[in-house]
């Protein structure tokens, strides 16, 4: 591998949050990066974003700051029970003092957009499916469905959970159900006072449901149920039934999605993968280490991907090194997000007497709340 940083060409597979992130990082760096992209259309998923302040410093070290600040600045988090007692709350002025940035909600393709619009756009190429990783001595180079290759000093593959890179590279690795479905929607409706620029969770015996504000009084909103009470595919109807019992305004919101953004996903994470790399090709995000959306650290340790790939390829070290260093730096707060959010997920829907545990528990020591929540907002 050639021991120059400025010689080095990167080529991105998938192009979500981290794989443009990635990009961005790279060119404000003066180092080269293309973007591959499966879809025909280079465009962000829908639905919500919490921008936490790990992810806050990257964005604006990128030039991206603002692109959150248009969001929406949150007051507080709070957790409630399914009986409406609320568990749990924090001040994000508090947070915004000890870290420097407070919660942000943000429009996922409102931040997909604003990472597209700061690269250059002859570095995006749309409709390229990976296919192969190839042999060629000592490297890989990448093949596509529409018969294009790409030779590169370093492939990254950002391409999400459900990553073909990673499936080429380590086979025996699959993705690990975490027993949960997911309903995510979102809804144009205005927000009673007590909910309004905040960050909610509702915890309820088998199933629990997020909110929170969007721009233009539309709402964000993840209902996560036991695959066993609902089954993978349920309708909109049967989520608002299994929820008719929590307190509002989640029947409200639910009756005032638009079913266009309606989406269902099997909640999936990975087990500690042991490599990270192999030759020239390395993963990042859910390709490296997918987790269940519990903790909205999802983007944000993408985004941390991200910025420490990228610093560390600016380097004048051999590319061997580099991606050494890159595993060793994020693998271990990478993976704690993994596990954390599980755990987040299983302690939200207990039922039977755990349940009343776990609400005098959180209620009495809301510091063990802060403290696994807030562990990530410092940048590692």
């Amino acid at each position: 591998m050639n021991g120059s940083s400025a010689a080095r060409s990167v080529a991105i597979i998938g192009a979500g949050i981290g794989g443009l992130a990635l990009a961005r990082a790279l060119t404000v760096r003066g180092l080269q990066a293309e973007v591959y992209e499966a879809s025909a259309e280079i465009k962000g998923a829908g639905g919500g974003l919490i921008v936490p302040p790990n992810s806050a410093r990257i964005l604006d070290r990128l030039g991206l700051g603002e692109v959150f600040r248009a969001g929406v600045p949150l007051r507080q988090m709070q957790i409630l029970d399914a009986g409406g007692q609320v568990l749990y709350r924090r001040d994000q002025g508090e947070v915004r003092q000890a870290q420097g940035y407070g919660l942000h909600t943000v429009s996922r393709a409102a931040l997909h957009q604003a990472l597209q619009a700061a690269l250059p756009p002859q570095i995006l190429f749309p409709g390229f499916r990976l296919q192969e990783l190839r042999r060629m001595g000592d490297k890989h180079y990448a093949v596509f469905a529409n018969g294009q290759q790409v030779v590169a000093d370093l492939i990254v593959a950002a391409d999400g959970a459900q990553s073909r890179a990673r499936a080429l590279m380590f086979p025996e690795v699959h993705l690990e159900p975490t027993g949960q479905v997911a309903m995510r929607g979102v809804a144009r409706a205005a927000l009673p006072p007590a909910f309004q620029r905040s960050f909610t969770e509702i915890w309820g015996s088998g199933r629990r449901i997020t909110f929170f504000p969007l721009a233009n009084d539309e709402v964000y909103w993840h209902a996560a149920f036991s695959a066993d009470h609902l089954g993978a595919r349920p309708s909109l109807n049967e989520v608002a039934q299994h929820y008719a019992q929590f307190p509002q305004p989640v029947a409200h919101l639910l009756e005032a999605t638009d079913p266009q953004t309606l989406q269902t996903t099997l909640l999936q994470d990975l087990e500690p993968l042991p490599q990270w790399s192999r030759g020239n090709v390395a993963l990042l995000g859910d390709a490296a280490h997918a987790t269940s959306p519990n903790l909205g650290q999802g983007a944000a340790q993408a985004l941390e991907d991200a910025a420490a790939l990228a610093e560390l390829l600016g380097q004048e070290v051999r590319l061997e090194t580099a991606l050494f260093a890159y595993q060793k730096r994020r693998e271990r707060y990478a993976n704690a997000a993994v596990a954390r959010s599980r755990q987040m997920g299983q302690i939200g829907q207990v039922g039977g007497p755990l349940r009343w545990i776990r609400n005098t528990t959180i209620k009495m020591n809301p510091e063990l709340a802060r403290s696994r929540i807030e562990a990530f907002y410092e940048e590692h």
